[in-house]
């Protein structure tokens, strides 16, 4: 594996954890935030709810997007980093899928609260802003990433069609090109020139 296919793989993994750990448990059991005052997973949400009340309010935009990134996001984002581990061709279809899908869940969460002016969205407090860093880092890396995730992707997508597409015209220097570009031309050409220079080969 590269390095860029070994941080896809930990990032969909973590990510793929957190989707059907912590906005699973959301989904299911959100009135605990109002309810229990214990408990690791409810003190996270009463400290998120401090910045954004859709969190204590059991909103129903949060619980289907919840619901959905544990029931939809999650295993797929477990099935992309198996893909990618193993280096199956799927992983080239499953990746921008689950980008996309997390790249909309963040575009809608931010574009419901800008409709409502923010209103759910609160001032921090001094002693929350430690929080509220990680709150908004989260956030941040949820968009970022899955960007540079489906720029991969797509990028891999678009070289593995030219290198098709070349090889069955016989274009074999555009196709060497294509090679360069995914990162296996070198490999690729010299097992070409070790197989030739094996007599009978």
């Amino acid at each position: 594996l590269s390095r860029t296919e070994k941080l896809i793989t930990s990032w969909a993994v973590i990510v793929g954890l957190f989707c059907i750990y912590f906005q699973g448990t959301f989904a299911v059991f959100s009135v605990w935030v109002q309810e229990v005052e214990a408990g690791v997973v409810t003190h996270l949400w009463t400290r998120i709810g401090n910045f954004d009340s859709r969190y204590v309010d059991s909103d129903p935009f949060l619980l289907t997007s919840d619901g959905f990134a544990a029931l939809v996001l999650g295993p797929l984002l477990l099935l992309y980093a198996k893909s990618t581990f193993t280096r199956a061709p799927e992983r080239h279809t499953i990746g921008p899928l689950c980008a996309t899908l997390l790249l909309f869940t963040q575009i809608m969460y931010f574009g419901t609260e800008l409709h409502r002016k923010f209103d759910n969205f609160h001032y921090v407090a001094k002693d929350d802003e430690a929080a509220a860093a990680v709150f908004f880092a989260s956030h941040l890396l949820r968009t970022i990433l899955p960007a540079l995730v489906l720029r991969y992707e797509l990028v891999q997508v678009y070289y593995r069609v030219k290198l098709a597409d070349a090889s069955e015209r016989g274009r074999m220097k555009v196709a060497t090109e294509s090679l360069r570009s995914l990162g296996v031309a070198d490999v690729y050409l010299g097992s070409r020139k070790r197989t030739r220079a094996v007599p009978g080969a």
